[in-house]
């Protein structure tokens, strides 16, 4: 869903109540080793994120979920609070996000702060902008919505999607009976892109999965969508962001 096409039904000084961001950001990543505080436009990439998630003016309250010390100091100077070291029991490599984000949500709650909603960012999406994060909030509020997650359009035709055995014969991943259909003839496919998830609080604390059947889509453009995951898209946000005026 585009911003344009969002209900206009909550005012800009209520967008920001209640809601809590965080910023997960851990520091054993093992595709690009450090990567949460790697330079890029000359700043620690989690600042872009951290700068887009206040400029968006839809966070009441911003913390960085992270176990590690530099990513901390990084995160702070860009003006975000980091009012604890995650766990290592909760920064493994196969640590799911869900008891991370459970993690901060009670902490804050502890602290005093009450959230009606979360707004879960990841550093490694540096391109989001801040009408990005405002509008998934808004859309998420307006319409009261459990959950709502950016998606970006899927160039291609689902039932083309392949994998490769072990004996290195080519298969299909599902059924092919749609193949004779050409990708411009069939319906519009979009997969989440990783920036922004908009999470009700209550959604958060029953684990239940926030891509149930009322989640919400917000819509963002392919050059917005960068997800960094290995060394190859830490090379391209590079060039994006020499090329920015």
């Amino acid at each position: 869903m585009t911003t344009q096409q969002i209900e206009r039904g909550v005012s800009n000084a209520e967008l920001a109540r209640g809601v809590l961001g965080v910023i997960t950001a851990r520091g054993g990543s093992k595709g690009v080793p450090g990567k949460n505080i790697a330079l890029i436009g000359g700043k620690p990439l989690i600042a872009w994120t951290v700068e887009k998630a206040i400029e968006s003016g839809a966070i009441e309250r911003l913390i960085v979920s992270t176990d590690d010390a530099a990513i901390a100091d990084a995160a702070r100077r860009a003006g975000a609070h980091v009012p604890f070291l995650r766990p290592k029991d909760l920064a493994k490599d196969d640590t799911p996000h869900l008891p991370v984000i459970q993690h901060a949500l009670d902490h804050q709650r502890a602290a005093g702060y009450e959230a009606s909603h979360i707004v879960v960012l990841q550093p490694t999406s540096p391109l989001v902008s801040a009408d990005d994060i405002a509008g998934s909030v808004r859309l998420a509020k307006s319409r009261r919505a459990a959950a709502v997650v950016s998606v970006t359009r899927f160039h291609g035709h689902p039932s083309w999607i392949m994998r490769i055995e072990a004996d290195g014969r080519l298969s299909p991943w599902q059924s092919m009976e749609a193949t004779a259909e050409r990708r411009q003839d069939g319906a519009a496919a979009f997969v989440p892109n990783g920036a922004v998830y908009v999470l009700a609080a209550d959604l958060v604390r029953s684990g239940e999965s926030w891509y149930g059947p009322s989640t919400l889509a917000y819509e963002m453009p392919a050059e917005r969508s960068l997800d960094i995951d290995e060394p190859w898209d830490l090379h391209v946000a590079r060039l994006i962001f020499d090329e920015r005026p």
